[in-house]
């Protein structure tokens, strides 16, 4: 009698463990699995958070299969001020000099555009007035340089009624960093949209051109009440002077190459 109670504790404890065992196994195939799956969808959501509205402050810039423009084939071309979908994956082409980052445009396509044109984080305006850039959001800290009206910006940041941009000057070489009065910008679509629409008007080689694409806004019904109406009739008139190739070359606008 004994050895028999002996034997039915023996397997009621052995059927215990491997009970416990197996639980304790589920639980942790459980938790691994969760902890994967977790990682998955954090790995998602961190990819989606690293996404972020850029502005391309350069007209007509490439975006390329590659990070390259010796290997990398053209997809499309961004416009000045145009947004994209900055995605990251910042690479050095195959010299080591220049960098490309990857982004997506609002028809969703995908490649590559030279970095130093692609502000992250930022909104797209432009300047009405003429205006002084500073080095810092100092009155004391004004440079040589400013802005004129038609000019396009990508904002990175606001301070009081100063804002810190980056973009190109109409007489510039080159892109240009630094604050500016807020006062003297507009972010109104319309207004933006004939700013580059004008830039890429004055940037013709001859008067009769800059004319015929000036009439071009003028008369385009959707581009119409503008706070540069007056601006670009005023420039129309004064192309139809006599001293219209003078002043055509004194407004104009030099394209330059990315080197």
């Amino acid at each position: 009698m004994r050895k028999l109670l002996l034997i039915l504790l023996c397997g009621t404890l052995i059927l215990s463990v491997a009970c416990n065992k197996k639980t304790k196994t589920g639980k942790g195939d459980k938790e691994k699995n969760d902890i994967e799956n977790g990682e998955k969808n954090t790995s998602k959501e961190d990819k989606e958070k690293s996404s972020t509205i850029a502005i391309c402050v350069y007209d007509k810039m490439s975006i390329l299969t590659k990070p390259s423009r010796k290997e990398g084939k053209w997809i499309t071309s961004l416009s000045l001020g145009e947004k994209v979908t900055y995605l990251g994956d910042e690479q050095k082409d195959e010299t080591g000099k220049y960098s490309f980052v990857k982004v997506r445009t609002l028809g969703n396509q995908e490649g590559y555009a030279d970095a130093r044109v692609i502000i992250p984080n930022a909104e797209v305006a432009c300047i009405t007035d003429h205006t002084p850039i500073y080095s810092r959001p100092e009155l004391t800290t004004v440079t040589q340089n400013s802005f004129e009206p038609f000019d396009i910006i990508a904002i990175v940041s606001t301070q009081g009624d100063w804002t810190e941009i980056v973009g190109k000057r109409r007489k510039g070489t080159w892109i240009d960093k630094g604050w500016i009065k807020s006062k003297s910008i507009s972010k109104d679509e319309k207004d933006i949209a004939t700013a580059v629409y004008c830039v890429r008007a004055l940037s013709q080689n001859t008067t009769e051109k800059t004319l015929a694409e000036l009439k071009k806004i003028q008369n385009n019904n959707d581009l119409k009440g503008s706070i540069f109406d007056e601006d670009i009739a005023e420039i129309i008139n004064k192309l139809s002077g006599n001293d219209s190739e003078n002043y055509r070359k004194s407004i104009s606008i030099e394209e330059v190459e990315l080197q």
